[in-house]
C-alpha cells in the first residue's frame, strides 16, 4: 500500500499506484501528491557513503591504473 497515492483528477477512484502515475500522467510533474511522494522516497533510500578509510582492507579495491613505477617497469622502461 505504500506505493499507492491520492490522485486529486480521478474521480472515482483517486487512489493510483506511483509509477502508473509516474509514466501515464501528463499532470505528474506539476501534481503535489506525486512530487511530495518522490521527495519522500528520495530522502528514505539516501545512503552515507563511508569515507575511504573506513573500508577494511579486504573489502578495498586496488586502483584501476597502476602507479607510474610499475607501469614503467610492465612496458621495460626501467
Amino acid at each position: 500500500m505504500q506505493d499507492y497515492i491520492v490522485c486529486e483528477k480521478r474521480g472515482n477512484l483517486p487512489r493510483i499506484h506511483v509509477k502508473i502515475c509516474q509514466h501515464r500522467c501528463e499532470h505528474a510533474k506539476a501534481c503535489e501528491a506525486f512530487q511530495d511522494y518522490m521527495k519522500a522516497k528520495a530522502s528514505a533510500e539516501m545512503v552515507i557513503k563511508p569515507a575511504t578509510g573506513d573500508w577494511p582492507e579486504e573489502k578495498a579495491v586496488a586502483s584501476p591504473t597502476p602507479p607510474n613505477s610499475l607501469r614503467e617497469a610492465s612496458q621495460g622502461r626501467l
